[in-house]
């Protein structure tokens, strides 16, 4: 019984950008900096994107 009542306390942290619920808030702060765009990757794919066409247009001409 008593774990039954230590998992009605727990407290959820709602994402308002896309609807997930989380049940701590370091795991919301996580995800959130999915949200924030700090956290970058080593190639963005609209970057790879545009490279790939520069490179296409440079070779036709």
């Amino acid at each position: 019984m008593t774990d039954f009542k230590k998992r009605t306390n727990v407290n959820k942290v709602y994402c308002s950008k896309c609807d997930l619920v989380f049940d701590s808030r370091s795991e919301f702060e996580k995800h959130l900096q999915r949200h924030s765009g700090s956290t970058t990757c080593d190639a963005c794919p609209i970057d790879t994107v545009i490279n790939k066409l520069l490179g296409f247009f440079k070779k036709n001409n």
